[in-house]
């Protein structure tokens, strides 16, 4: 009895990896959705010492297809609010005087072409992910 049952154990471990290639086979990835949340910040003229002091909100989704092994394909669309006020500078009279402000809603489509691996990019044989992004379309409200 006992030996038998290590038979059938035995006998399972070794047909264990023809089970796991089939369903990996069987496998066909139609692709993903995603979302993503944040902030944004605005560096300029307006915030000239780069401070985080007024974050906005950022977001977006995307819908990623893998074409084959090596080639993705994502497309995404993102919504940015971006503002700055010269009032916020406590310490510059020249910015108080001044009185500039701004607040732009930035709304993009942005398409991923993503080549998933380069083996053996540099010398010692790491990979690297290579991405050519295109910007279809950016509205500034």
């Amino acid at each position: 009895m006992k030996r038998s049952f290590f038979c059938l154990l035995a006998l399972f471990i070794m047909s264990a990896p023809y089970f796991a290639k089939a369903q990996y086979e069987s496998f066909h990835h139609e692709g993903e959705f995603g979302f993503q949340i944040g902030a944004a910040h605005y560096f300029g003229d307006l915030n000239p010492d780069k401070k985080l002091n007024r974050p906005k909100i950022a977001g977006g989704v995307f819908f990623r297809k893998q074409v084959n092994d090596y080639v993705a394909v994502r497309l995404g669309a993102n919504f940015i609010q971006l503002g700055y006020s010269d009032i916020y500078e406590k310490k510059n009279e020249f910015q108080i005087r001044r009185n500039l402000s701004f607040n732009s809603n930035l709304f993009e489509l942005i398409l991923f072409l993503i080549n998933i691996t380069v083996p053996k990019l540099n010398k010692i044989g790491s990979q690297a992910n290579i991405y050519i992004i295109i910007d279809l379309f950016t509205k500034k409200n």
